[in-house]
């Protein structure tokens, strides 16, 4: 565990960070962790109290496990934190564990994680983990044996990687300018959800801040995979609550509750075609296309 960091990224959620650590607590092992707190600086003055609060927060953990608190001077937003965050983690760890103060996890979660970190550490095909997993009312997938099964396309609430592989994706717009310019590229990519393109082209014309559409669009790319487990170890608290940056406005994602049975891992699920579809349908329900169609 000790070349592995968990990396949490807040901002002025301060009850979705208390949450976040009572999970974490409830953890097998989650004090021989090391972890780092990436802690952004408020837009706003009115947000500076909330601020100090996070602070605070962070500095009570500190009694129980070994933390750093590495504290923005200025405002950084979600995208660079998270690259910059990562970026230096790298340096110095051969794994991380990715998580934001809107998450919740499972007490099986950084087991499923660690485990999965260590056994594929060599394999140059598969480049992330999640330990998300979406409702089965929107991915109803029956993988009969199979607790674990691969797609190229990644999910971003708390995943993981390793430094090496992560080193390999060069993040610069120039690069992305010419996929998306690409009409044969883009159409290999849209297999994945119609929303990348819209994504890739907000991101390029700098209407909005997303790695992970360059690091969803490597995957595809390069054939590279992502595991997920086939009962969800994290829940998203920002699509029960519907906040304002909720731009989808939906609870499709969110699960009432979480497994509370261990993830007996065992051999991977390869990707098919019912995956890729059920993917594709899961960024394409009808309240996406009227956004697109009215907002694009």
């Amino acid at each position: 565990m000790k070349d592995t960091a968990i990396c949490i990224f807040a901002y002025t959620r301060e009850s979705g960070l208390k949450n976040l650590i009572e999970d974490i607590k409830k953890n097998q092992n989650f004090k021989k962790y090391e972890y780092y707190f990436f802690i952004d600086y408020p837009k706003q003055k009115k947000s500076l109290l909330k601020n100090t609060r996070i602070i605070k927060i962070t500095n009570e953990f500190k009694k129980l496990a070994n933390v750093k608190v590495i504290k923005r001077k200025r405002n950084y937003g979600l995208s660079k934190n998270i690259l910059n965050g990562i970026n230096f983690i790298k340096k110095r760890y051969k794994k991380f564990i990715i998580l934001e103060d809107d998450l919740r996890i499972s007490k099986f979660y950084l087991n499923y994680m660690q485990t999965l970190l260590n056994k594929y550490e060599n394999d140059d095909k598969i480049y992330s983990i999640t330990g998300y997993n979406f409702p089965k009312k929107i991915f109803d997938l029956n993988l009969k044996k199979f607790s674990v099964f691969l797609t190229k396309r990644p999910n971003s609430w708390a995943w993981g990687s390793w430094s090496k592989k992560w080193s390999k994706v060069n993040f610069d717009n120039k690069i992305f300018d010419k996929i998306y310019s690409n009409k044969k590229t883009m159409k290999l990519i849209s297999k994945y959800g119609e929303d990348l393109k819209f994504i890739l082209r907000d991101t390029l014309n700098l209407k909005i801040e997303s790695w992970a559409v360059k690091w969803t669009i490597y995957h595809i790319l390069y054939n590279k995979y992502c595991i997920y487990p086939v009962n969800s170890l994290v829940n998203e608290e920002g699509f029960k609550y519907l906040p304002t940056n909720n731009f989808f406005r939906t609870k499709k994602f969110h699960h009432k509750s979480l497994s509370k049975k261990i993830l007996k891992i065992n051999k991977l699920k390869n990707e098919n075609f019912t995956i890729i579809n059920k993917i594709y349908n899961i960024y394409n329900f009808s309240i996406y296309k009227k956004i697109f169609k009215s907002v694009f």
